[in-house]
Protein backbone atom coordinates (compact mmCIF):
# COMPACT_ATOMS: atom_id res chain seq x y z
CA UNK A 1 0.00 0.00 0.00
CA UNK A 2 1.15 3.48 -0.08
CA UNK A 3 1.37 3.71 3.36
CA UNK A 4 3.49 0.90 3.52
CA UNK A 5 5.65 2.08 0.72
CA UNK A 6 6.00 5.70 2.94
CA UNK A 7 6.85 3.90 5.69
CA UNK A 8 9.66 2.15 4.41
CA UNK A 9 10.83 5.16 2.88
CA UNK A 10 11.04 7.33 6.42
CA UNK A 11 13.27 4.46 7.95
CA UNK A 12 15.20 3.96 5.27
CA UNK A 13 15.95 7.82 5.77
CA UNK A 14 16.08 7.47 9.21
CA UNK A 15 18.78 4.28 8.62
CA UNK A 16 21.10 6.74 6.35
CA UNK A 17 20.91 9.62 9.05
CA UNK A 18 22.28 7.37 11.55
CA UNK A 19 24.54 6.06 9.54
CA UNK A 20 25.88 9.71 9.09
CA UNK A 21 26.19 10.41 12.42
CA UNK A 22 28.28 7.39 13.16
CA UNK A 23 30.04 8.67 10.32
CA UNK A 24 30.73 11.49 12.54
CA UNK A 25 31.26 10.23 15.51
CA UNK A 26 33.16 6.87 14.29
CA UNK A 27 36.60 6.15 13.10
CA UNK A 28 37.47 2.48 12.42
CA UNK A 29 35.31 1.92 8.88
CA UNK A 30 33.94 -1.40 9.95
CA UNK A 31 32.35 -0.06 12.87
CA UNK A 32 30.81 2.43 10.40
CA UNK A 33 29.89 -0.36 7.93
CA UNK A 34 28.35 -2.78 10.77
CA UNK A 35 26.37 0.25 11.62
CA UNK A 36 25.34 0.83 8.70
CA UNK A 37 24.08 -3.00 8.38
CA UNK A 38 22.50 -2.59 12.04
CA UNK A 39 20.31 0.24 10.58
CA UNK A 40 19.16 -1.62 7.13
CA UNK A 41 17.70 -4.33 9.57
CA UNK A 42 15.98 -1.55 11.56
CA UNK A 43 14.48 -0.30 8.18
CA UNK A 44 13.80 -3.37 6.09
CA UNK A 45 12.11 -5.69 8.51
CA UNK A 46 11.94 -8.23 5.89
CA UNK A 47 15.57 -8.86 6.32
CA UNK A 48 16.93 -11.35 8.44
CA UNK A 49 20.62 -10.60 7.76
CA UNK A 50 23.03 -8.46 6.31
CA UNK A 51 26.44 -8.37 4.79
CA UNK A 52 28.60 -5.90 3.38
CA UNK A 53 31.91 -7.17 1.46
CA UNK A 54 34.42 -5.15 -0.69
CA UNK A 55 36.41 -6.56 -3.76
CA UNK A 56 40.02 -7.30 -3.35
CA UNK A 57 41.32 -8.30 -7.04
CA UNK A 58 38.47 -10.64 -7.97
CA UNK A 59 38.03 -12.01 -4.18
CA UNK A 60 35.02 -10.46 -2.12
CA UNK A 61 36.01 -9.89 1.48
CA UNK A 62 33.69 -9.88 4.16
CA UNK A 63 33.63 -5.78 5.67
CA UNK A 64 29.96 -6.63 8.05
CA UNK A 65 27.90 -8.99 8.85
CA UNK A 66 24.98 -8.81 10.94
CA UNK A 67 21.58 -11.22 11.97
CA UNK A 68 18.35 -9.93 13.24
CA UNK A 69 18.56 -12.97 15.88
CA UNK A 70 21.52 -14.26 17.97
CA UNK A 71 24.84 -14.07 16.08
CA UNK A 72 25.88 -17.34 14.03
CA UNK A 73 29.56 -17.90 14.54
CA UNK A 74 31.03 -18.82 10.99
CA UNK A 75 28.22 -18.07 9.33
CA UNK A 76 28.85 -15.50 6.16
CA UNK A 77 25.42 -15.27 4.84
CA UNK A 78 26.18 -14.27 1.38
CA UNK A 79 25.96 -15.71 -2.34
CA UNK A 80 29.11 -15.22 -4.30
CA UNK A 81 26.73 -15.98 -7.40
CA UNK A 82 24.60 -13.26 -6.82
CA UNK A 83 27.52 -10.22 -6.04
CA UNK A 84 29.52 -11.29 -8.81
CA UNK A 85 26.23 -11.10 -10.86
CA UNK A 86 25.42 -7.88 -9.62
CA UNK A 87 28.93 -6.23 -10.20
CA UNK A 88 28.93 -7.99 -13.19
CA UNK A 89 25.74 -6.41 -14.68
CA UNK A 90 26.48 -3.01 -12.83
CA UNK A 91 22.94 -3.21 -10.88
CA UNK A 92 21.03 -3.68 -8.30
CA UNK A 93 19.45 -7.19 -8.16
CA UNK A 94 16.75 -8.81 -6.19
CA UNK A 95 15.01 -12.23 -6.56
CA UNK A 96 11.82 -13.03 -4.27
CA UNK A 97 12.71 -16.72 -3.70
CA UNK A 98 16.52 -17.49 -5.05
CA UNK A 99 16.58 -20.82 -4.08
CA UNK A 100 13.94 -21.75 -6.33
CA UNK A 101 14.07 -19.19 -9.02
CA UNK A 102 14.58 -20.54 -12.19
CA UNK A 103 17.10 -17.57 -13.36
CA UNK A 104 19.63 -19.13 -11.38
CA UNK A 105 21.81 -22.32 -10.66
CA UNK A 106 21.31 -22.38 -6.57
CA UNK A 107 25.41 -22.58 -5.65
CA UNK A 108 26.49 -23.77 -2.65
CA UNK A 109 25.84 -20.67 -0.47
CA UNK A 110 22.09 -20.29 -1.52
CA UNK A 111 21.27 -23.90 -0.35
CA UNK A 112 23.31 -23.71 2.72
CA UNK A 113 22.10 -20.65 4.17
CA UNK A 114 18.74 -21.12 2.95
CA UNK A 115 18.69 -17.72 0.81
CA UNK A 116 14.95 -16.92 -0.15
CA UNK A 117 14.20 -13.45 -0.68
CA UNK A 118 17.39 -11.12 -1.52
CA UNK A 119 18.54 -7.87 -2.71
CA UNK A 120 22.67 -7.13 -3.77
CA UNK A 121 23.24 -4.04 -4.40
CA UNK A 122 26.56 -3.01 -6.02
CA UNK A 123 28.34 -0.37 -5.14
CA UNK A 124 31.42 1.82 -7.02
CA UNK A 125 34.37 4.25 -6.68
CA UNK A 126 34.33 7.95 -8.21
CA UNK A 127 36.07 6.15 -11.09
CA UNK A 128 33.26 3.55 -11.57
CA UNK A 129 35.35 0.54 -10.22
CA UNK A 130 33.38 -2.10 -8.53
CA UNK A 131 34.02 -1.55 -4.31
CA UNK A 132 31.69 -3.91 -3.07
CA UNK A 133 28.03 -4.97 -2.52
CA UNK A 134 25.66 -4.79 -0.01
CA UNK A 135 23.44 -8.04 0.84
CA UNK A 136 20.07 -8.42 2.41
CA UNK A 137 18.26 -11.10 2.32
CA UNK A 138 15.80 -13.46 4.14
CA UNK A 139 15.81 -17.36 4.89
CA UNK A 140 11.68 -17.16 5.79
CA UNK A 141 9.58 -18.27 3.03
CA UNK A 142 7.27 -16.11 1.68
CA UNK A 143 9.03 -12.53 3.24
CA UNK A 144 9.49 -10.86 0.43
CA UNK A 145 11.28 -8.11 -0.39
CA UNK A 146 9.89 -5.00 -3.17
CA UNK A 147 11.16 -3.45 -5.76
CA UNK A 148 10.52 0.00 -3.81
CA UNK A 149 12.95 -2.06 -1.19
CA UNK A 150 15.27 -2.12 -3.86
CA UNK A 151 15.31 0.99 -4.95
CA UNK A 152 15.97 2.63 -1.18
CA UNK A 153 18.61 0.05 -1.04
CA UNK A 154 20.33 1.17 -4.05
CA UNK A 155 20.32 4.86 -3.41
CA UNK A 156 21.66 4.15 0.03
CA UNK A 157 24.59 2.23 -0.93
CA UNK A 158 26.76 4.98 -2.39
CA UNK A 159 27.17 5.72 1.07
CA UNK A 160 29.48 2.42 2.22
CA UNK A 161 31.35 3.96 -1.02
CA UNK A 162 32.09 7.30 1.24
CA UNK A 163 32.82 5.38 4.18
CA UNK A 164 35.30 2.94 2.33
CA UNK A 165 36.92 6.17 -0.10
CA UNK A 166 37.32 8.03 3.56
CA UNK A 167 39.24 5.27 5.15
CA UNK A 168 41.68 4.89 2.18
CA UNK A 169 42.29 8.71 2.06
CA UNK A 170 42.95 8.43 5.66
CA UNK A 171 45.14 5.04 5.17
CA UNK A 172 47.09 7.08 2.35
CA UNK A 173 47.56 10.49 4.52
CA UNK A 174 48.14 8.29 7.75
CA UNK A 175 51.09 6.66 5.17
CA UNK A 176 52.84 10.31 5.00
CA UNK A 177 52.27 12.20 7.91
CA UNK A 178 50.60 12.94 10.73
CA UNK A 179 46.92 13.76 9.77
CA UNK A 180 45.94 17.42 11.50
CA UNK A 181 42.35 16.44 11.62
CA UNK A 182 39.60 14.36 10.60
CA UNK A 183 38.12 17.74 8.76
CA UNK A 184 41.73 17.48 6.41
CA UNK A 185 40.62 13.66 5.61
CA UNK A 186 36.78 15.08 5.05
CA UNK A 187 38.27 18.07 2.80
CA UNK A 188 40.13 15.86 0.85
CA UNK A 189 36.84 13.21 0.42
CA UNK A 190 35.11 16.06 -0.81
CA UNK A 191 37.62 17.00 -3.34
CA UNK A 192 37.34 12.77 -4.67
CA UNK A 193 33.82 13.61 -5.68
CA UNK A 194 34.92 16.24 -7.86
CA UNK A 195 36.27 15.44 -11.14
CA UNK A 196 39.80 14.88 -11.22
CA UNK A 197 40.35 17.05 -14.80
CA UNK A 198 37.65 17.61 -17.23
CA UNK A 199 36.01 15.66 -19.78
CA UNK A 200 38.09 14.88 -23.40
CA UNK A 201 35.17 14.99 -25.62
CA UNK A 202 35.88 15.74 -29.39
CA UNK A 203 34.81 19.45 -30.55
CA UNK A 204 34.06 20.71 -26.82
CA UNK A 205 36.15 22.34 -24.06
CA UNK A 206 35.19 22.80 -20.41
CA UNK A 207 36.57 25.02 -17.17
CA UNK A 208 35.69 24.46 -13.60
CA UNK A 209 36.05 26.88 -10.66
CA UNK A 210 35.34 25.90 -7.40
CA UNK A 211 36.28 27.66 -4.19
CA UNK A 212 34.74 26.97 -0.57
CA UNK A 213 34.39 29.67 1.68
CA UNK A 214 35.15 26.99 4.63
CA UNK A 215 37.21 23.93 4.75
CA UNK A 216 34.06 22.06 3.57
CA UNK A 217 31.50 23.65 1.27
CA UNK A 218 28.14 22.88 0.02
CA UNK A 219 28.64 23.66 -3.31
CA UNK A 220 28.96 20.27 -6.04
CA UNK A 221 29.62 19.93 -9.47
CA UNK A 222 30.54 16.81 -11.48
CA UNK A 223 30.52 15.29 -14.87
CA UNK A 224 28.45 11.71 -15.17
CA UNK A 225 29.16 9.66 -18.64
CA UNK A 226 26.39 7.99 -19.79
CA UNK A 227 26.14 4.54 -21.05
CA UNK A 228 24.65 5.95 -24.62
CA UNK A 229 27.73 8.31 -24.77
CA UNK A 230 26.10 11.47 -23.56
CA UNK A 231 27.28 13.45 -20.76
CA UNK A 232 25.62 14.95 -17.81
CA UNK A 233 26.56 17.76 -16.21
CA UNK A 234 25.56 19.05 -12.69
CA UNK A 235 25.66 22.11 -10.69
CA UNK A 236 24.13 22.03 -7.52
CA UNK A 237 24.28 23.54 -3.98
CA UNK A 238 23.11 22.29 -0.89
CA UNK A 239 21.92 24.46 1.70
CA UNK A 240 24.31 25.18 4.64
CA UNK A 241 28.24 24.85 4.98
CA UNK A 242 30.42 23.08 7.11
CA UNK A 243 30.33 18.72 8.08
CA UNK A 244 26.51 19.02 7.33
CA UNK A 245 26.28 20.10 4.27
CA UNK A 246 29.38 18.27 2.64
CA UNK A 247 27.56 15.10 4.31
CA UNK A 248 24.42 15.89 2.10
CA UNK A 249 27.12 16.66 -1.04
CA UNK A 250 28.29 13.09 -0.39
CA UNK A 251 25.19 11.73 0.11
CA UNK A 252 23.63 13.98 -3.53
CA UNK A 253 26.77 12.19 -5.58
CA UNK A 254 25.64 9.09 -4.99
CA UNK A 255 22.53 9.30 -5.47
CA UNK A 256 22.92 11.07 -8.53
CA UNK A 257 25.26 8.57 -10.27
CA UNK A 258 22.65 5.78 -9.45
CA UNK A 259 19.61 7.77 -11.14
CA UNK A 260 21.76 9.27 -13.64
CA UNK A 261 23.59 5.83 -14.74
CA UNK A 262 20.16 3.68 -14.46
CA UNK A 263 18.99 5.86 -17.61
CA UNK A 264 16.37 8.08 -16.35
CA UNK A 265 15.58 10.83 -18.16
CA UNK A 266 16.75 14.06 -17.04
CA UNK A 267 13.05 15.19 -15.30
CA UNK A 268 12.57 11.92 -13.77
CA UNK A 269 16.28 12.14 -12.06
CA UNK A 270 15.37 15.37 -10.64
CA UNK A 271 11.81 14.11 -9.32
CA UNK A 272 13.06 10.69 -7.79
CA UNK A 273 15.47 12.84 -6.48
CA UNK A 274 13.20 15.37 -4.62
CA UNK A 275 11.01 12.39 -3.52
CA UNK A 276 14.43 10.91 -1.88
CA UNK A 277 15.13 14.54 0.19
CA UNK A 278 11.70 15.26 0.46
CA UNK A 279 11.18 13.31 3.73
CA UNK A 280 14.39 14.00 5.04
CA UNK A 281 14.41 14.81 8.90
CA UNK A 282 17.08 17.58 8.97
CA UNK A 283 14.73 19.48 5.73
CA UNK A 284 18.03 20.67 4.06
CA UNK A 285 17.43 21.43 0.55
CA UNK A 286 19.51 21.69 -3.01
CA UNK A 287 19.24 23.85 -5.66
CA UNK A 288 20.14 22.10 -8.85
CA UNK A 289 21.12 22.49 -12.47
CA UNK A 290 21.18 19.61 -14.64
CA UNK A 291 22.86 18.94 -17.95
CA UNK A 292 22.44 15.83 -20.65
CA UNK A 293 24.64 16.50 -23.69
CA UNK A 294 24.37 14.62 -26.83
CA UNK A 295 27.53 15.59 -28.22
CA UNK A 296 27.18 13.61 -31.85
CA UNK A 297 23.82 15.60 -32.20
CA UNK A 298 24.84 18.89 -29.89
CA UNK A 299 21.38 18.81 -28.32
CA UNK A 300 21.28 19.92 -24.84
CA UNK A 301 18.40 18.88 -22.32
CA UNK A 302 18.19 21.10 -19.20
CA UNK A 303 16.40 21.01 -15.84
CA UNK A 304 16.54 23.37 -13.28
CA UNK A 305 15.78 22.90 -9.50
CA UNK A 306 15.64 26.21 -8.10
CA UNK A 307 19.33 27.58 -8.94
CA UNK A 308 20.71 30.34 -10.61
CA UNK A 309 19.50 30.36 -14.51
CA UNK A 310 21.74 28.62 -16.94
CA UNK A 311 22.79 31.28 -19.20
CA UNK A 312 24.08 30.19 -23.05
CA UNK A 313 26.30 32.13 -24.70
CA UNK A 314 26.01 32.88 -28.55
CA UNK A 315 29.11 32.95 -30.47
CA UNK A 316 28.34 36.88 -31.25
CA UNK A 317 27.75 37.32 -27.32
CA UNK A 318 24.09 37.56 -27.05
CA UNK A 319 23.28 35.94 -23.39
CA UNK A 320 19.97 33.95 -23.64
CA UNK A 321 18.22 31.81 -20.47
CA UNK A 322 18.70 28.19 -21.03
CA UNK A 323 15.05 27.39 -18.88
CA UNK A 324 13.46 30.70 -19.51
CA UNK A 325 10.82 31.57 -16.60
CA UNK A 326 10.23 27.89 -15.79
CA UNK A 327 12.53 27.38 -12.42
CA UNK A 328 11.25 25.16 -10.40
CA UNK A 329 11.73 24.46 -6.57
CA UNK A 330 14.53 23.47 -4.76
CA UNK A 331 14.57 19.62 -3.86
CA UNK A 332 13.89 18.73 -1.07
CA UNK A 333 11.23 21.18 -0.43
CA UNK A 334 7.95 19.88 -1.76
CA UNK A 335 6.71 16.30 -2.45
CA UNK A 336 5.36 15.26 -5.86
CA UNK A 337 7.35 17.80 -7.61
CA UNK A 338 7.52 17.51 -11.49
CA UNK A 339 10.64 19.22 -12.75
CA UNK A 340 10.23 20.39 -16.46
CA UNK A 341 13.15 19.91 -19.16
CA UNK A 342 14.31 22.27 -21.95
CA UNK A 343 15.79 21.49 -25.21
CA UNK A 344 18.10 23.50 -26.80
CA UNK A 345 20.64 22.67 -29.84
CA UNK A 346 24.39 24.35 -29.91
CA UNK A 347 26.35 26.11 -32.72
CA UNK A 348 29.91 26.21 -33.42
CA UNK A 349 30.86 29.52 -30.60
CA UNK A 350 28.33 28.77 -28.29
CA UNK A 351 29.05 27.95 -24.68
CA UNK A 352 27.12 27.56 -21.24
CA UNK A 353 27.38 29.01 -18.40
CA UNK A 354 26.30 27.29 -15.00
CA UNK A 355 27.36 29.01 -11.56
CA UNK A 356 26.44 29.27 -7.59
CA UNK A 357 24.82 32.02 -5.70
CA UNK A 358 28.14 32.83 -4.16
CA UNK A 359 29.13 35.13 -6.80
CA UNK A 360 26.31 37.08 -7.53
CA UNK A 361 26.16 37.60 -3.98
CA UNK A 362 30.17 37.71 -3.11
CA UNK A 363 30.30 41.37 -0.82
CA UNK A 364 33.60 43.64 -0.89
CA UNK A 365 35.19 45.58 2.22
CA UNK A 366 31.87 47.73 1.77
CA UNK A 367 29.27 44.96 1.76
CA UNK A 368 28.35 45.91 -1.96
CA UNK A 369 27.21 42.97 -3.79
CA UNK A 370 29.13 41.52 -7.08
CA UNK A 371 25.38 41.14 -8.34
CA UNK A 372 24.21 39.51 -11.66
CA UNK A 373 24.61 42.71 -13.98
CA UNK A 374 28.43 42.73 -13.52
CA UNK A 375 28.23 39.27 -14.22
CA UNK A 376 26.30 39.18 -16.83
CA UNK A 377 28.26 42.24 -18.66
CA UNK A 378 31.87 39.81 -17.62
CA UNK A 379 29.85 36.77 -19.97
CA UNK A 380 29.83 39.27 -22.74
CA UNK A 381 33.21 40.05 -23.37
CA UNK A 382 35.09 38.24 -26.26
CA UNK A 383 36.12 34.75 -25.52
CA UNK A 384 38.07 32.35 -27.41
CA UNK A 385 38.48 29.20 -24.57
CA UNK A 386 35.49 28.29 -22.35
CA UNK A 387 38.45 28.84 -19.98
CA UNK A 388 39.06 32.41 -21.05
CA UNK A 389 35.17 32.87 -20.46
CA UNK A 390 34.80 31.07 -17.40
CA UNK A 391 37.94 33.10 -15.87
CA UNK A 392 36.81 36.42 -17.06
CA UNK A 393 34.10 35.86 -14.43
CA UNK A 394 36.04 34.30 -11.92
CA UNK A 395 38.97 37.13 -12.16
CA UNK A 396 36.45 39.89 -11.61
CA UNK A 397 34.68 38.17 -8.53
CA UNK A 398 37.68 38.20 -6.59
CA UNK A 399 39.08 41.46 -7.57
CA UNK A 400 35.52 42.29 -6.24
CA UNK A 401 36.07 40.42 -2.80
CA UNK A 402 39.56 41.90 -2.27
CA UNK A 403 40.23 41.18 1.05
CA UNK A 404 36.89 40.93 2.45
CA UNK A 405 36.01 37.15 3.78
CA UNK A 406 34.62 35.07 1.08
CA UNK A 407 30.93 34.23 2.91
CA UNK A 408 29.63 31.62 0.50
CA UNK A 409 30.95 28.83 -1.61
CA UNK A 410 32.05 30.00 -5.68
CA UNK A 411 31.39 27.34 -7.74
CA UNK A 412 31.43 27.64 -11.59
CA UNK A 413 31.15 25.51 -14.88
CA UNK A 414 31.64 25.99 -18.41
CA UNK A 415 31.45 24.03 -21.89
CA UNK A 416 31.94 25.17 -25.09
CA UNK A 417 31.09 24.13 -28.85
CA UNK A 418 34.79 24.59 -30.78
CA UNK A 419 34.04 26.10 -33.83
CA UNK A 420 33.40 29.09 -36.08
Amino acid sequence: SDNSETSAGDNTLKALLRMLGRLKAARKPNEILQGLLQSLLQAFPTAQRGYIGTMQGEELISRAVTFRGPSQHNVVPVSRQLAKMAIRDRKAIMFRDALHTTNLNPDESISQYDIRSVMCVPFYDEEGAPLGIIQLDSPIPGDQFREEDLRLLANLAPQAAFVLTFDQLQQQAVAKREIDSDLEVARRVQESLMPAEPPSIESYEFYAFDRAARLLGGDFYTYIPMPDGRLAIILADVAGKGIAAALYVARLSGELRHLVRSGESPSAVANLLNDSFVTDAEQRFVTLILIVLDPMTHELTVVNAGHWDPVLRTKKGKLVNLTGDERGLPIGILENQVYQSFQHKLQPGDSVVIFTDGFVDAEDEEEEQYGDERLYERLKLPADSAAELGQNVVTSVLDHLGSAKQADDLSLVCLRLVGK
